[in-house]
Formats: C-alpha cells, structure tokens, sequence
C-alpha cells in the first residue's frame, strides 16, 4: 500500500519521511476504528502503544 501511495504523500523525496507521515496515517485509522467500545484509561494505552510500534516497526 505504501509503495502505491508513496509519490502523493507529502515530505519532499526522502522515503523515510514519506513513510512517518503514512505510519501516522495508518495510526490514526488503526485507533479510530479498531478501539471498539472501551473505557478511556484504557484509551490512553490503546493510542500510545501503536504510536510507538509503528514508527519502529516501519
């Protein structure tokens, strides 16, 4: 998906910035609609755990 997206995302020709910007991307969508009904302490954890393991992962 990223190698079909890369040329749109903004962040100049380096494809390690171009690819913060899409693991951002894929953040948000990932906490938004993966989060289900829980409360928000849990929350809190929800969001940060992937904010770390996508950036390192990608």
């Amino acid at each position: 998906m990223f190698i079909a997206l890369e040329p749109y995302i903004p962040r100049g020709h380096d494809p390690a910035a171009r690819g913060i910007v899409f693991t951002f991307i894929l953040w948000i969508a990932f906490v938004i609609t993966g989060r289900g009904s829980i409360g928000w302490p849990l929350i809190i954890v929800y969001a940060r755990l992937p904010l770390l393991a996508y950036p390192t992962y990608g």
